[in-house]
């Protein structure tokens, strides 16, 4: 049953506080539903837009983390990178990807990864790293889930 903010003060000053933060948090739980809808909407026709293929799903990463799989790169900026970063990942920011000093390997598989779902930077690397000639993939998974599966993995 759903309850209005009128319903909640007609119980009386005991149930009030309570059914306001129920209606409160339904609600939040609503936007944040039709945010995510949209957002991942937006993605896919930026996505599709640039043609650029989808992002790994978690099997498909999982399946790629074996000793001699990719080299993680890590197309945050910088700053980014040095605050925090995979064990093994190399830094290629990704408004540096056209760098030849980054130095990486043309005869590797890369998997890049930034922030996370919402983030771009990786989507866009993998991208232009395509064009380049590289055989270049990518993650949408955040720093903790990555860092997660690859310790599963070794």
């Amino acid at each position: 049953m759903r309850h209005t903010a009128l319903e909640a003060i007609a119980k009386g000053p005991n149930h009030r506080h309570a059914d306001a933060a129920e209606l409160a948090s339904r609600a939040l739980c609503g936007v944040a539903a039709r945010r995510d809808a949209t957002v991942e909407r937006t993605h896919r026709a930026w996505r599709r837009a640039r043609k650029i293929p989808p992002a790994l799903s978690d099997s498909e990463v999982r399946d790629l983390l074996h000793p001699c799989g990719p080299l993680v790169v890590d197309v945050r900026p910088a700053e980014e990178y040095a605050a925090g970063h995979l064990q093994g990942a190399v830094s290629a920011p990704v408004d540096r990807l056209d760098d030849p000093c980054l130095g990486l390997p043309a005869d590797r598989p890369l998997l890049l990864h930034c922030r996370g779902p919402a983030c771009t930077f990786a989507a866009e690397a993998a991208a232009r790293l395509r064009t380049l000639g590289y055989e270049a993939h990518w993650t949408d998974l955040t720093l903790h889930d990555l860092r997660s599966m690859l310790e599963m993995a070794a």
